[in-house]
């Protein structure tokens, strides 16, 4: 595959990404990920397919995670002897395999030295430079699958162990096998992972009371024995979803992607080869965009030839469509209705075909006679603006990533982050895609990381976007990190409202899971807490501190969802919208929110009975609890005052809309202030 080094300086054309592109973008990958869940192909950890659902993995460990576990955790024989081990040294690093189940035997060993502690994911890009300086709390700490190069050392270690010691904290260390062997120097504790037939058996009892006993004991049977341990809660799930036992090993059986590598096999015709090579960087686009775009890379292919052939009467046209879905293809055409009942095709990978496997397979057995011209090809379709080729093309780079990591970011990813603003869309849909596969969130994170913090302006803009998306939600941390020095610090006006929206729309999209919401809630905090003292920078973030607390999910504010999932959030939000009312600039537009979340409150949730109340007070807990948050936070009686003339005069212009359970709740305000 042709590799062009990437220019090191930015085009003087280059383009400033819109954030309704990545709003798109986003749109079309979750899209994607919801079609292959129907499919029933969509099958997280295994085969690089994702998952509907995008949880954190740093931050907080929270309840869905943990009863998660307690349903499908089968702890191996060694589970004792890693807990005690870790007891009395208060860390412990683990090696193992990918997909061998060491985040859930982290988080269970923790759980068992430490029952009722905290739990707390950090980031993978943590060094052990940076953990020995790192305060630690009466916590358990996880480092899930580190990165970086530098080994630790034995005194690095002890310094490390004396500070948890001190802080009566535990840390487990989780590693790759590959990584453990050339990164640590100490001695390590090797992960096994769970009997594949003990673990299906386990979920079974659980979950499969309806699966026929026969069925049951057959799978179990047939069981791969290195299957990991996502791969057994996959078929298991298949089994209580009403699949047979044949169906539910299809996705794990080997049988599948020999089945690829058979197709390859019969030396297919070089336009086959062309259909198969474009799909594979365009699946599940709809048939009309597909068509046009293989067109222009049959043009670039194909010679043209001196003399074309004339056409008569006689001459049998070739029915391209036809022989493109036959059998034995790895192609289909599908046919869908949207919400408006408009019928269309889409162009897609059979069912049983691994994704992974094809662009592998390509890879592999063809070398720059179809590579040169398909890498042009995909650069051309990466400058366009159309989020659903973008998202197609990312999918396949990120396939492409897997297979050979240094040609997808040489060829694609590098130089597309120093492109037009549609390659640094396509770039970050990539990051995305990487980072919904739990073989390459990791290494995602790294890469955004390192443009972020170390790229030219256009990739602290890629940067920007691909944490404002998929990657993100599996990073809170590190993503509102990152984008809030940008949207912080940012001198260009472009990328500063790049930034600004970005935050925004990663709120709001954090609002939908109420563990990422509250690790979102903690961080803007810390952020805030550790402003500097110039006037100007704080004002500036604290504009963006308002515009997070008016972020709208659902039809409700932020705040209101976050507090009425987790009532314990209004010690968090009544600190942040202390720091907001205690800044003029930006106290206007803090107390309307401030406003407009007690009225959510007040009128609580649709299907609650209406609340009682006591003359001039609000009797809602949840009120009185925001309440008593920012008054514990206002330092000065004369923030109060001040604040009590703001209220005063939101009082005097309300709205006409206002009831009298509204009023009642600002006249307790004003007497509060």
């Amino acid at each position: 595959m042709a590799e062009t080094p990437s220019s090191t300086k930015d085009s003087q054309d280059s383009e400033y990404i819109d954030g309704h592109d990545a709003v798109a973008g986003r749109q079309v990958v979750y899209n994607i990920i919801q079609r292959a869940e129907f499919r029933g192909s969509a099958t997280f950890g295994v085969d690089g397919h994702a998952r509907s659902e995008v949880r954190q993995r740093t931050g907080r460990i929270g309840a869905t995670e943990l009863n998660r576990l307690d349903h499908f955790f089968q702890p191996p024989e060694a589970f004792v002897r890693l807990a005690e081990e870790l007891a009395q040294e208060r860390i412990l690093l683990l090696e193992g395999r990918p997909g061998s189940g060491r985040r859930a035997g982290a988080i269970q060993l923790l759980r068992h030295v430490a029952p009722g502690l905290p739990l707390v994911s950090l980031s993978p890009t943590s060094t052990f430079s940076e953990l020995c300086t790192k305060k630690f709390h009466k916590q358990g700490y996880l480092l899930p699958d580190k990165l970086g190069e530098r080994k630790i050392s034995r005194a690095e270690l002890d310094n490390l162990t004396e500070a948890l010691t001190d802080a009566q904290a535990f840390l487990v260390v989780t590693l790759t096998t590959m990584t453990a062997a050339s990164d640590v120097g100490v001695t390590l504790r090797h992960w096994p992972a769970p009997v594949a037939n003990t673990l299906l058996a386990t979920y079974l009892d659980r979950h499969g009371v309806n699966v026929d006993a026969r069925q049951r004991e057959e799978t179990i049977a047939q069981l791969p024995a290195d299957a990991t341990p996502s791969q057994v809660v996959a078929v298991g799930k298949r089994l209580v979803a009403g699949h047979s036992g044949i169906e539910a090993l299809g996705a794990l059986s080997e049988e599948n992607a020999a089945r690829v590598g058979q197709w390859f096999d019969q030396r297919p015709t070089f336009g086959q080869l062309q259909f198969i090579a474009a799909l594979a960087f365009l699946d599940q686009t709809t048939e009309s965009a597909f068509e046009a775009a293989f067109e222009q890379l049959t043009q670039a292919m194909t010679p043209t030839p001196a003399t074309p052939e004339a056409i008569t009467a006689e001459t049998v046209i070739p029915q391209q469509r036809h022989d493109r879905f036959t059998a034995d293809s790895l192609a289909t055409v599908t046919s869908e209705t949207d919400d408006y009942g408009t019928t269309g095709r889409r162009v897609e990978l059979k069912q049983f075909v691994s994704h992974e496997r094809l662009v592998s397979c390509l890879h592999e057995r063809y070398g720059p006679q179809l590579w040169n011209p398909l890498t042009t090809w995909l650069r051309t379709l990466a400058r366009r603006r159309d989020p659903q080729l973008q998202a197609a093309i990312a999918r396949g780079v990120a396939q492409l990533w897997k297979v050979d990591r240094t040609v997808a970011e040489c060829s694609f990813l590098t130089p597309w982050s120093k492109g037009t603003a549609a390659e640094q869309l396509t770039a970050a849909l990539a990051l995305w895609w990487l980072g919904l596969d739990s073989r390459t969130e990791d290494a995602a994170l790294q890469c955004a990381t390192d443009w972020a913090a170390k790229g030219t302006a256009s990739q602290r803009r890629t940067s920007i976007v691909a944490f404002s998306g998929a990657l993100g939600l599996r990073f809170p941390s590190d993503a509102l990190k990152w984008m809030w020095r940008s949207a912080t610090a940012a001198t260009n006006d472009k990328e500063l409202q790049l930034a600004r929206s970005s935050v925004v729309e990663f709120c709001a999209e954090a609002s939908a899971d109420v563990e990422t919401l509250t690790a979102v809630v903690r961080k803007v905090l810390a952020l805030v807490n550790g402003l500097p003292c110039n006037p100007l920078v704080r004002r500036d973030a604290l504009r963006l501190v308002t515009d997070i607390l008016a972020v709208r999910c659902g039809g409700l504010l932020l705040p209101t969802t976050c507090l009425r999932l987790v009532p314990d959030s209004a010690t968090a939000l009544g600190q942040l919208w202390a720091h907001t009312l205690l800044t003029r600039p930006v106290r206007r537009a803090a107390l309307d929110t401030l406003c407009a979340c007690l009225r959510e409150l007040e009128r609580g949730p649709r299907d609650a009975e209406p609340l009682p109340h006591r003359r001039g007070t609000a009797s809602d807990p949840l009120i009185e609890r925001l309440g008593r948050s920012i008054l514990a936070a206002l330092p000065t009686e004369k923030e109060r005052e001040l604040l009590y003339t703001d209220v005063t005069r939101c009082l005097q212009r309300r709205s006409r809309h206002d009831d009298d359970r509204t009023v009642r709740i600002l006249l307790a305000l004003q007497a509060a202030f």
